[in-house]
C-alpha cells in the first residue's frame, strides 16, 4: 500500500534518517535533461521536479507548480504520468502562492529539501533555467504546464541566486550543466560524479545505433 506523502513531517518519518551524509540528486525538466541516462542514478538517492517524474522513479516527487500538480492529477499528461504522481510513495507537493518571498519554485525548494533531510552533497541535473520569450524550456511535451506566468519565472532565477548568497550550510551543491543559466553554484561533470560503467556504454551505444 502505498502513502500519500503531503508534509515534512510524515516525510521525515519515512526517509530522514536514510539521506544523512549521503549524495542525492535533483533532476529538473530543463531540455538537457534529455541527453543524460537516468539509469545512472539508480540506486541514489533522487528528487524528482514536476515532469522529469515520468522518465524514472525517484526517491521523492516534488512539485511546487499548482498547474502542473491540477493537469497531472486530471490526467492531462497522459494516464501514465497521472498514476506515477497519485500512488508515489513519497509525493511532496507545496503551493508556491502560499509563500511570502518572491519567485519560490520547485527547484529551489527541492534544494532546501535536501539539505533539511541532511544530505551531504547535491547535485543538479537538468535545472538550466532557460526562460526565451518568458515561457520556460521543458526536455518533453509531458513536462509542460499552462499554470506559471511569465512574470514567476522571471522571479524564480533571482530567487535561487539570492538563497546561494547566504546559503553557508553542510551540503556541498553541484550543479552538473554547465551551459545552465543557474551560475550561482559550482559546476561538474556528470561523467566524474558518476563514470560511466561499460555497461552503460554499450547501452548508450545500442540507443544511438
Amino acid at each position: 500500500m502505498h502513502t500519500d506523502v503531503t508534509t515534512l513531517d510524515q516525510l521525515a518519518l519515512l526517509s530522514k534518517s536514510s539521506w544523512v551524509d549521503h549524495s542525492c540528486f535533483i533532476v529538473g525538466s530543463g531540455p538537457s535533461l534529455m541527453a543524460f541516462d537516468l539509469r545512472r542514478l539508480e540506486g541514489y538517492r533522487t528528487i524528482s521536479l514536476n515532469g522529469a517524474l515520468m522518465l524514472f522513479d525517484p526517491t521523492i516527487a516534488f512539485s511546487m507548480d499548482g498547474g502542473w500538480v491540477r493537469e497531472c492529477q486530471t490526467g492531462k499528461h497522459g494516464p501514465e504520468l497521472m498514476w506515477k504522481w497519485l500512488s508515489h510513495p513519497c509525493r511532496l507537493y507545496q503551493n508556491a502562492m502560499e509563500y511570502e518571498t518572491p519567485g519560490a519554485s520547485s527547484g529551489l525548494n527541492a534544494i532546501k529539501l535536501a539539505v533539511w533531510l541532511g544530505a551531504s552533497k547535491i547535485f543538479l541535473i537538468g535545472m538550466d533555467f532557460g526562460y526565451p520569450d518568458g515561457k520556460a524550456e521543458y526536455a518533453g511535451d509531458l513536462m509542460r504546464s499552462e499554470g506559471a506566468s511569465a512574470d514567476r519565472y522571471d522571479q524564480c532565477l533571482p530567487a535561487i541566486n539570492r538563497w546561494a548568497t547566504q546559503y553557508n550550510g553542510p551540503a556541498h551543491i553541484v550543479n552538473l550543466n554547465p551551459d545552465s543559466n543557474l551560475r550561482c553554484f559550482e559546476f561538474g561533470e556528470i561523467d566524474e560524479v558518476l563514470p560511466v560503467t561499460k555497461e552503460q556504454d554499450n547501452g548508450r551505444e545500442q540507443c544511438h545505433a
